[in-house]
């Protein structure tokens, strides 16, 4: 029962992606943080955080986003894909795998809230708010 909701829930978080980019990224955010599992159908976090990309690209033209944020984040997992060869105790593929998973679920989703408080300055608030929530909530719960 309480898997259906969060499917629910997830489902209507990834339509407001692509209509109203904002609440979408609010929705995905809150549940995030406070939900401990993502499990959209039988797809894991990567998978949302992609959607979530190709929804910004979606809303806003490539021309119009920022990606000066990533920078310092590719240089380093450019870093890690160059010291791969070296590593002989741990199988290539599972460390190409772990690495695509740490740079989707690390930096989509902050990469599309920069861009979209980047391109509308009027959602720095709706996320400062946000953010305060989900703190709030997640001291109570761990209270």
């Amino acid at each position: 029962m309480l898997s259906t909701i969060l499917t629910i829930y997830l489902l209507i978080t990834i339509l407001f992606c692509f209509f109203r980019i904002k609440v979408g990224l609010m929705m995905f955010l809150i549940y995030i943080v406070i939900v401990p599992f993502v499990k959209f159908l039988n797809f894991g976090v990567n998978f949302l955080n992609l959607i979530l990309i190709v929804a910004v690209f979606f809303q806003y033209k490539v021309k119009s986003l920022d990606f000066t944020p990533l920078k310092p984040f590719i240089f380093l997992y450019g870093a890690q894909l160059i010291m791969i060869p070296f590593h002989s105790s741990v199988p290539i593929d599972y460390q190409l795998s772990m690495i695509r998973s740490d740079f989707m679920s690390s930096l989509l989703l902050p990469f599309a809230i920069h861009n979209v408080m980047h391109n509308d300055k009027k959602t720095v608030s709706s996320f400062t708010i946000t953010m305060l929530c989900i703190i709030i909530v997640t001291s109570g719960y761990s209270l």
